[in-house]
């Protein structure tokens, strides 16, 4: 359960570091080429998602349930077996991105110029299904460090190749751009040089996994084998087939529902200005739920382990009261300087943003506290999660696609409300879940009531200082004025109403300089 945990917020750090880089590809790509980018790479995500999604998981637990039997040779069987299947669907989805990539490009959303993008992220399928073999490998021996290593190897590869091969095609596409007199051939040229580095980035990955299976090899011996001996090879494709089969429809289904709501408009454009928007409330979300998930999450194992239900609860409670104390405050924050802030990040883009920030952060909020919860609950039997994950995740996309009329303003608050709406699902499963395993309740006073009337005390003076400050001091000093300003009146209401608890101050960053601002509150 351990590993399992660390995997899965190595994850989630990765996942961080993909969309913070996005913030840096837009230098080149702007909006009109993320709107390329994003096209072209959820075709070859959703084949990804049918193909090998989960692939590395299944092939380690089938081998590792044989070498506990001492069915070594059953478990070389079921690698063997797993590298045949990997590089025979490695063969054919690198055919299927070019082919369905050029199709969606030129017949469904009528982009005919980046119809030859998927041929760009061919050479990265194939890669990425052989390193999905090399990770299950290394799963099987131990190897989870490696793994962790190679997750954040990946995603630093990209921005560094990214970067170098986008800025060699960008230079390119500026020249053929002009002669041809097309803006959007830079951008195109742009996204190729992207997706090249993203092959040699899962080169450069190969190259240290390989490395790692030649030293974590699992050798055949005379040994004599547990009861069952060899497996027949047709039952060994049919349940690494099977068993992929919940995570295949699910992400599949995630891919299928962004494409569809692609196709309901050719304004590449307005497609990367909504994404663009909505890396915000993943970002803010992610930090969250890593921020309080580290504070928690490794006392809440040990609580778990040792049987003690009470401290499994306490550190629970004290996650979400983090996770839910910084949502607040930037909900606060982001409704009180939208208006500079929109300024500040939306130049060139005449979009009224002081909604959209409103549900950039509550969308921030919901998704903070269901990716808190998935990471505590990791390691049980989620097969309820699953399939409600699916039903939410089918009627959020629904959603989106009806909300999106074809305009960029309209598309994001589609997309927005509908991951807003598949979170509160995600939350009231896990809650509802985490209670029926461990007791654990979810306070709503001290975590959602309290934090609520101090962000809006908080959001009151900082509307007032915002509209003082920003005609004479700028957009900018005006919104790092009010960071120290919001966080003092936010926190200080916080400790007048007594919503931290003594061993809460211990455990936080800065629980001292707290905890000494409620002592001085408390004699004045």
């Amino acid at each position: 359960m351990k590993n399992y945990v660390y995997k899965k917020k190595t994850g989630y750090i990765c996942l961080l570091i993909s969309i913070m880089s996005l913030f840096l590809y837009r230098m080149f790509l702007t909006e009109t080429g993320m709107g390329y980018a994003l096209v072209s790479y959820l075709v070859c995500m959703s084949v990804w998602m049918l193909l090998g999604q989960g692939f590395s998981d299944v092939t380690a637990r089938m081998a590792r349930v044989r070498l506990a039997k001492g069915q070594k040779r059953s478990a070389l069987d079921v690698l063997a077996v797993s590298f045949a299947c990997h590089f025979i669907l490695g063969l054919l989805g690198t055919a299927l991105c070019g082919a369905l990539n050029f199709w969606f490009m030129s017949d469904v959303i009528h982009l005919p110029k980046g119809r030859f993008l998927g041929l760009y992220l061919c050479g990265w399928f194939f890669f990425r299904m052989m390193n999905e073999y090399l990770t299950g490998y290394a799963s099987v021996s131990s190897g989870d460090r490696a793994i962790c290593i190679s997750m954040v190897s990946r995603q630093l590869f990209r921005i560094v190749f990214g970067f170098l091969f986008m800025k060699m095609m960008y230079d390119k596409g500026e020249v053929n751009s002009a002669l041809l007199m097309d803006g959007d051939i830079k951008f195109i040229y742009a996204c190729a040089g992207l997706f090249a580095g993203f092959c040699v980035a899962e080169i450069f990955v190969f190259v240290f996994l390989f490395i790692v299976r030649l030293g974590l090899r699992i050798k055949a011996s005379d040994e004599r084998e547990g009861f069952g001996g060899r497996d027949n090879l047709g039952v060994v494709i049919l349940n690494l087939l099977k068993r992929r089969l919940g995570d295949a429809v699910l992400g599949l289904s995630g891919c299928l529902v962004l494409l569809f709501w692609v196709a309901q408009s050719a304004d590449v454009h307005g497609i990367g200005v909504s994404v663009y928007m909505l890396l915000s409330p993943f970002a803010f979300s992610l930090v969250f739920a890593l921020f309080a998930g580290a504070l928690s999450g490794a006392n809440w194992m040990q609580s778990v382990r040792k049987n003690e239900k009470g401290n499994a609860r306490a550190y629970f409670d004290f996650g979400m009261h983090i996770v839910c104390i910084v949502s607040v405050f930037l909900t606060a924050f982001f409704a009180s300087v939208s208006k500079p802030v929109a300024k500040l990040l939306a130049t060139g883009v005449e979009v009224s943003l002081i909604t959209e920030f409103i549900l950039i952060i509550a969308a921030s909020i919901m998704l903070s506290m269901a990716l808190f919860c998935d990471s505590l609950c990791a390691g049980r039997d989620d097969r309820i999660p699953r399939i409600i994950a699916h039903a939410a995740s089918g009627f959020a996309g629904i959603l989106a696609v009806k909300l999106s009329t074809g305009n960029g303003h309209s598309m994001y608050k589609g997309l927005m409300i509908s991951v807003l709406v598949y979170s509160i699902i995600e939350i009231i499963v896990w809650c509802v879940i985490s209670y029926i395993r461990m007791s654990m309740v979810f306070d709503p006073i001290r975590n959602i009531l309290i934090p609520i009337v101090s962000g809006a005390v908080c959001a009151i003076f900082l509307v007032i200082i915002t509209n003082a400050a920003a005609p004479h001091l700028g957009n900018l000093f005006t919104v790092v004025i009010c960071i120290p300003i919001g966080l003092i009146i936010y926190h200080s209401v916080l400790l007048l109403l007594r919503n931290y608890s003594d061993a809460e101050l211990k455990l936080m960053p800065f629980g001292s300089i707290l905890y000494s601002l409620g002592q001085i509150l408390k004699v004045i």
